[in-house]
C-alpha cells in the first residue's frame, strides 16, 4: 500500500522532529507523498525545505500548502496536530487552571476542561473537511485533550485513533529498573490517556511487580514511590503523581514552548539543513514512539502490537493495547485491571463522560457536574469557576483559532 500522509499543523517546530523520526525508519519504503498543511507561511515554507532535504531518496514526494482542502485531497493517512489558539491559548488556560489552585496541564484538570471547549467547534469543522475530502483516510490524532478530542472526531464519523508514548515508556522504565530487555516483559495496559495503568507485569507467565518494587527500593518511576505502586498493584503513568497528596507542579510551558519556537526558528535559517540544536529542549519522544510506529502499522499488511487512544460508540475513547495495520485495528485480549486500577478506572471514566457532556452543551449545570467530578479538584469550590467557563463558553465573535 503506497500512503499518502497529511501534517494537519506541519508549521509547528515539532514536525522537524516528525520529519526524523521518519528518516530514521527510512521513510518507512511505503510512504509515497508528505503533505504539510499550516498556517504561517514562513515557518511551513521552511520546515518543507528541511523536509525535502531529510526525506531525500526515501519519499518520492513533499509539499507544503496553505489551504487545508488541497492538504486533505488525496490523503490516506492524517496526522493532526494544530494547536487550536496557539500557544496564547495554551497560557491562557494554564493560567485558568493555576486560578483553581490545581496544576496547570493541558491533558488533565480545568486547563484540559478550557482547551476542550476552546476546540471543539474547529473540531467539528475539521470533521467536516475531513469526511468530504478524504473520508476513508485514517486520522492519527495528537491534539489535547486527547482522549476528549478522539471522542469528538469519531463522533462526526472521522477514522481516527490517538496516540501517545506514555504507556511505551513506562514500560521502558520498569524493564530498566528490572534489568530487563523490553521484548522479555508481558505488560497488560488499561487507561484514558494520560491516566493509565501497566498491570500484570510478567516474564515468561511470572508476575514481575514485587521484584520491580525491591529493585527499586527508595526510588521512585517518573515521580511515582514504591508505596504507590505497591497499593495499585501496578504501575500508573506519570500523570498519577499529580493525584497524590501535597503535589504541586511548577508553571505551565507555554511560555518556554513561544520562546523555544522562536529558538528553533532562528538556527533552522542558519544551520538547515542540519537539525536545529535548540530542538533537543524539548523531549518529543511521541513521535519516534508513538507516531512513526502508528504510521508504520497503518501502512503495514501485518498487524504491529501498539498503544492507541480508541473511541467506543457513545461513550470514552479509551486507551489500550491493540493489534494495527493498513486494514484493521484490534484492541489486543489481556487479563482485565485489578481492583484498585478498576476503581481508578471508573472514576476517570465518569469524569470523562462529564467532560464530554459539559463540551456538546456548556451550560452551569453540566460545566458545574464536570468540574465536581474532576479527581483534581476534590478539595475546591467549583461553582465560580464553572460560571467563568460558562461565560468563556459564551463568547461571541469569530475566534481567533478558528483554522479555517
Amino acid at each position: 500500500m503506497r500512503a499518502r500522509l497529511t501534517v494537519l499543523g506541519g508549521s509547528s517546530p515539532s514536525t522537524l522532529a516528525l520529519i526524523d523520526a521518519l528518516v530514521a525508519v527510512g521513510g518507512p519504503p511505503s510512504l509515497a507523498e508528505v503533505t504539510l498543511y499550516g498556517r504561517d507561511a514562513d515557518h511551513l515554507s521552511a520546515v518543507e525545505r528541511y523536509a525535502r532535504a531529510r526525506l531525500t531518496g526515501l519519499v518520492p514526494k513533499v509539499r507544503s500548502t496553505l489551504r487545508l482542502e488541497e492538504a486533505l485531497e488525496g490523503a490516506t493517512l492524517v496526522l493532526h496536530q494544530i494547536r487550536y489558539g496557539g500557544l496564547e491559548g495554551r497560557s491562557d488556560d494554564e493560567a485558568f487552571a493555576e486560578a483553581c489552585g490545581v496544576d496547570a496541564d493541558e491533558t488533565l484538570g480545568p486547563s484540559a476542561l478550557r482547551c476542550a471547549l476552546r476546540i471543539a467547534p474547529a473540531l467539528t469543522r475539521l470533521s467536516r473537511a475531513l469526511t468530504q475530502t478524504c473520508p476513508d483516510a485514517r486520522v492519527i490524532n495528537l491534539v489535547n485533550p486527547l482522549s476528549v478530542s478522539t471522542a469528538l472526531l469519531a463522533a462526526s464519523g472521522v477514522r481516527c485513533l490517538g496516540v501517545c508514548e506514555l504507556p511505551l515508556v513506562t514500560a521502558q522504565q520498569a524493564a530498566r529498573v528490572l534489568g530487563v530487555p523490553l521484548a522479555s516483559l508481558g505488560w497488560a495496559y488499561d487507561g484514558l490517556n494520560h491516566r493509565g495503568f501497566i498491570h500484570d507485569l510478567t516474564i515468561e507467565g511470572h508476575d514481575q511487580l514485587p521484584r520491580l518494587l525491591e529493585r527499586l527500593g527508595g526510588e521512585t518511576i517518573n515521580g511515582i514511590p514504591r508505596d504507590v505502586i505497591e497499593e495499585l498493584d501496578a504501575l500508573p503513568l506519570k500523570y498519577f503523581r499529580l493525584l497524590l497528596t501535597g503535589h504541586r507542579s511548577t508553571v505551565g510551558r507555554a511560555s518556554f514552548l513561544m520562546e523555544l519556537g522562536a529558538h528553533v526558528f532562528r538556527e533552522l535559517r542558519e544551520s538547515h539543513p542540519a537539525a536545529p540544536p535548540s530542538l533537543a529542549r524539548r523531549d518529543v519522544r511521541w513521535y519516534p514512539d508513538a507516531v512513526v510506529p502508528a504510521i508504520v502499522a497503518l501502512t503495514s499488511s501485518e498487524p504491529r502490537r501498539i498503544v492507541v487512544t480508541l473511541p467506543r460508540a457513545h461513550d470514552v475513547a479509551v486507551e489500550v493495547q491493540a493489534d494495527v495495520c493498513a486494514t484493521a485495528i484490534e484492541p489486543a485480549p489481556g487479563p482485565p485491571p485489578k481492583r484498585r486500577v478498576s476503581a481508578w478506572l471508573d472514576r476517570f471514566a465518569r469524569h470523562e463522560r462529564a467532560v464530554l457532556r459539559a463540551v456538546a452543551e456548556p451550560e452551569i449545570d453540566t460545566l458545574t457536574t464536570a468540574l465536581a467530578a474532576d479527581p483534581l479538584l476534590a478539595n475546591v469550590d467549583v461553582m465560580p469557576w464553572a460560571r467563568a467557563l460558562c461565560s468563556y463558553a459564551r463568547q461571541e465573535g469569530a475566534p481567533s483559532w478558528a483554522f479555517a
